[in-house]
């Protein structure tokens, strides 16, 4: 992670530049992919701030697979989410290219899940159930909508990946 991210650029705004409201951890790829920016000529929010905001806990980061368990993401609005925290949503995401890099970066998610599947193979277990079990976990301090959660809730609902795993 890059140690100072800023939502409002310290070019611009130094007397904000350490001011903790106006710090927030991202890695190095978005913090470059944001730049300076934080509005646009509006005056429209462009990005999420992950300190601040309060993000909803129904799911809007959708993923579905190809035939080689290959990951596309999309997002997709619930009703309870309003118009303009679910626009600010697609900004975040569009502008930080984060549905592309997630496709890029999910193999290792599918592959640790694949193997944790397959470590029990000789068990009587409701496997869905288990790994539902693990998403609740997980989404407790990685985020309901994290892709990580994602992928295992709609794997976990795939009788063809649980049972090409065993």
């Amino acid at each position: 992670m890059s140690p100072e991210p800023h939502i409002l650029g310290q070019a611009s705004y130094s007397e904000l530049s350490v001011h903790p409201k106006n710090l927030f951890p991202c890695c190095t790829y978005c913090n470059r992919k944001k730049s300076a920016s934080f509005t646009d000529d509006a005056g429209n929010r462009l990005f999420l701030n992950l300190f601040l905001d309060d993000l909803p806990k129904s799911q809007y980061l959708e993923v579905s697979f190809d035939l080689n368990w290959m990951p596309t993401f999309s997002l997709k609005q619930p009703n309870d989410i309003p118009d303009n925290l679910f626009n600010l949503i697609v900004s975040h995401y569009e502008k930080l290219d984060l549905l592309d890099r997630f496709r890029g970066s999910s193999s290792e998610i599918i592959n640790t899940l694949s193997s944790t599947i397959r470590t029990f193979k000789n068990e009587d277990l409701n496997i869905e159930e288990k790994i539902n079990e693990q998403c609740g976990d997980l989404a407790k301090f990685l985020g309901y909508n994290h892709r990580k959660v994602v992928i295992y809730r709609k794997l976990a609902s795939s009788k063809d990946f649980i049972k090409q795993c065993i």
